[in-house]
């Protein structure tokens, strides 16, 4: 005997409500600057303008970052800009938080020059970061994963 596929669907439907019962969806928690607290390791991927005759280069980079828990962080990686390697480039930077889980952070090389701005979107009890560059001529964008070794 055949099933019928509106039968099958309903019986989908009512199973993910929970048949019926009160259950709710609850958002993540509020999230802050402390939110974002302790170590992180990255991968991001992407491409850049790098020039004034719009050429178009690969990026990637894998480090390591550390947040203070109040706005600030500081971390060490690897790059592959354009075709060259770059490791261990130490960096600083700043972020913010927002209530909705979403943020912002700016990166600094060694001398304080800000290198990269990132809009972010904290996720999964703050164990994962999205991420996006914000500058103009950037395609770049990653995840961070906290983790649970010591600082």
């Amino acid at each position: 005997m055949r099933v019928p596929r509106a039968f099958l669907f309903a019986v989908i439907v009512l199973f993910a409500a929970g048949m019926g019962s009160e259950s709710t969806l609850r958002a993540e928690t509020t999230c802050s600057t402390e939110t974002l607290n302790g170590a992180y390791s990255y991968l991001l991927r992407g491409s850049f303008i790098g020039d004034a005759f719009g050429d178009v280069f690969d990026f990637s980079a894998a480090g390591r970052l550390i947040a203070d828990g109040s706005g600030s962080f500081s971390g060490t990686e690897t790059t592959s800009e354009a075709q060259q390697i770059t490791r261990g480039q130490k960096y600083t930077g700043t972020y913010t938080v927002n209530d909705d889980c979403t943020g912002t952070a700016t990166f600094r090389d060694s001398a304080g020059k800000v290198f990269a701005n990132y809009d972010l979107v904290i996720t999964n009890n703050s164990k994962d970061v999205e991420m996006i560059e914000a500058d103009q001529g950037t395609n770049i964008s990653g995840t961070a994963r906290q983790q649970f070794s010591a600082q």
